[in-house]
């Protein structure tokens, strides 16, 4: 009996031995995961890698730059100050204390990563996504961007016959119809001023042909308001006709040079305007019509055809092929975000030199976002601290720090202005204006040479006789008695022997005294020549 109580009791204490260890066993496992759980994960950061400037962007030694790199160190920096000071759970601040994990993919590796919550946080100019709302959180908007379209720069040539062409403007329906109206409302007039006028008027031929001819030159006179007055009428009947006709000419004629000037006032009215130059007009979207339109987002491209435009849009797989395309001439307009463009255009060498250029309005303007996981598709806990800090880096505190990171790596990519055929076209006429003038100045040079050659006789008698009035003391206007005295003057100083006769050699030298080179032919065209004797009497 003795012996079975103690096995009994030998049991009963091995029983509570092992009970014993395997609480002990649980408590330790317990205690562990505590542990581990207890222990701060660092944050997982993404960065996208590829064609996402001014966002994302390598640096010459490789290391990470760009708008969203440096936000995201404000942004950090901003969430440790915070969580210093906010009621924020421990666990959160021991996340914060330790540097985050940071991995670079591609923007599309990324996207369907962030699906699959294996990062707190994610940069890569994210645009807010329905369907990636399904899987993660978005921040407040830090940039706002949107789509331009990009063509190439091809300045076409202004030559002398195209500024010819815009100066006479194109055809215009307007001026042709006032021209039309003016000539056979004046035709109608000269028939009738004719009819009134031709019996008393002695400017107006009585013969039907000539007659109205010359009351057709009254008309337009009258009309263009010249007013020459060798033609006008006589009779009442004519004076009124012509007064009805005033009306109706100035009314014409004022109608035409309307229609004229409209032409060179529109800007649009170009009477010449290459396809080259009409891209660079390009300013809505509805302007793409008709073109070939490429672009590397799958949201410009719904967007262009929602517009329902008469156009193929061909999608690429980065900006990089997409520009390469435009430079190939595979399309002739690209269309893409706005800030990623215009910093390859500027920076990039591959498009730097290649008359690249973006043109017209930035259109469906979309904000730039952080991308926030969601773990167990729970909120997660830095969403709420992220969305503070924000709000106080770019509105509170650090107003001033994100406007200076915002013009850093957008305001300052400025858009280059494309000049407008209107601009070339005023450069151009200056110069041709210029050249016109050269040749205008030459050619009457030139034609004031051969009005000299072609006279010259006349202008060369006109100097001899002017040399002899003034060795006679006389000038322009002189009575007889002058005329006779000089006429002594002279002769005593050409007689040079005092012989009382004056022959050629004498006269030749008188004139060769003046300065005058003549010959013999010269004196005999201007005196009586003694053919006998040689002698001028």
């Amino acid at each position: 009996m003795l012996l079975k109580l103690y096995h009994c009791n030998m049991q009963t204490k091995c029983g509570v031995s092992l009970m014993q260890k395997i609480l002990s066993v649980l408590l330790l496992i317990l205690c562990s995961a505590w542990l581990v759980r207890a222990q701060a994960q660092p944050l997982k950061v993404a960065f996208c890698d590829g064609d996402r400037a001014p966002y994302v962007l390598r640096n010459e030694t490789g290391g990470l730059t760009g708008l969203d790199v440096e936000y995201w160190s404000a942004l950090l920096e901003n969430m440790r100050r915070l969580a210093g000071v906010s009621n924020v759970s421990e666990d959160l601040r021991n996340v914060l204390r330790q540097p985050p994990v940071v991995t670079v993919m591609p923007q599309k590796a990324l996207l369907q990563q962030l699906k699959q919550q294996l990062y707190d946080i994610a940069f890569c100019a994210i645009q807010v996504d329905l369907d990636l709302s399904n899987f993660v959180d978005f921040s407040l908007p830090y940039a706002t961007a949107g789509y331009q379209g990009v063509v190439i720069k091809q300045d076409s040539p202004i030559d002398g016959m195209t500024v010819l062409q815009q100066a006479f403007g194109t055809s215009n329906a307007w001026a042709l119809f006032s021209l039309l109206l003016l000539v056979i409302l004046s035709i109608i007039f000269a028939h009738l001023i004719w009819i009134v006028e031709r019996k008393d008027n002695p400017n107006i031929n009585k013969y039907y042909g000539p007659g109205v001819f010359d009351s057709w030159w009254l008309g337009i006179v009258t009309a263009m308001t010249v007013g020459y007055g060798d033609k006008v009428p006589v009779t009442v009947q004519g004076k009124i006709l012509t007064i009805a006709w005033m009306f109706a000419g100035t009314y014409c004629v004022g109608m035409f040079g309307a229609a004229v000037t409209s032409t060179f006032v529109n800007s649009q009215n170009l009477s010449y305007l290459p396809p080259a130059d009409k891209l660079l007009q390009i300013q809505k979207v509805t302007d793409l019509d008709g073109y070939r339109l490429g672009t590397s987002s799958v949201i410009a491209k719904h967007f262009l055809e929602q517009q329902l435009l008469n156009s193929t849009v061909l999608v690429y797989e980065n900006v990089t092929n997409l520009l390469s395309a435009l430079v190939n001439q595979t399309i002739d307009v690209a269309v893409d975000e706005t800030w990623t463009v215009r910093w390859l255009l500027q920076n990039d060498p591959t498009f730097k030199d290649n008359n690249l250029i973006q043109v017209g309005d930035v259109f469906e303007h979309r904000p730039r976002v952080i991308a926030i996981g969601r773990p167990g598709y729970d909120v997660d806990k830095v969403y709420h601290l992220v969305q503070v800090a924000q709000s106080d880096l770019m509105y509170g505190t650090g107003e001033l720090n994100y406007k200076l990171l915002l013009e850093k790596w957008l305001k300052a990519s400025v858009k280059t202005t494309p000049s407008t055929y209107i601009d070339r076209f005023d450069k151009a006429l200056m110069r041709w204006c210029i050249i016109y003038m050269i040749g205008l100045g030459i050619f009457m040079v030139l034609w004031g040479l051969f009005v000299i050659w072609h006279y010259w006789n006349e202008i060369k008698q006109s100097r001899i006789r002017f040399g002899l009035l003034r060795s006679m003391g006389l000038g322009l206007k002189f009575s007889q008695k002058d005329l006779r005295d000089g006429a002594r003057k002279l002769f005593k100083e050409v007689d040079s022997n005092q012989d009382g006769f004056v022959d050629v050699e004498e006269i030749l030298d008188f004139f060769r005294g003046l300065g005058q080179e003549l010959s013999d032919r010269d004196v005999q065209m201007c005196s009586t020549s003694d053919a006998s004797s040689g002698t001028l009497t």
